[in-house]
């Protein structure tokens, strides 16, 4: 796949995972940041099994948006992104 429409591919990813992110922290929780069901995870799964490695960028992004949305320290958006792509990479 040339890098022409690996890009706009790559943003609309990030995207969805960012909207999915959004709609995510609005479920109701216990604590404001945490909810127990975190539905950009398994577009993050579908996407990798589909995709393949590829789109890991693409998560990280989405992952570090939906991180700076949530109000999250600036310190602790490294780890949560990785554990984000762990996530992923676990399914």
């Amino acid at each position: 796949m040339s890098s022409s429409t690996l890009r706009p591919e790559l943003a609309a990813i990030a995207a969805g995972y960012f909207g999915l992110a959004a709609t995510g922290l609005f479920l109701p929780a216990i604590n404001p940041v945490a909810t127990p069901l975190w539905p950009p995870t398994g577009l993050a799964v579908s996407l990798l099994l589909l995709r393949g490695y590829r789109i890991l960028p693409a998560i990280l992004v989405g992952s570090l948006g939906s991180n700076v949305m949530a109000g999250r320290p600036l310190l602790a958006l490294g780890p949560l992104d990785i554990g984000m792509l762990l996530a992923a990479l676990a399914g």
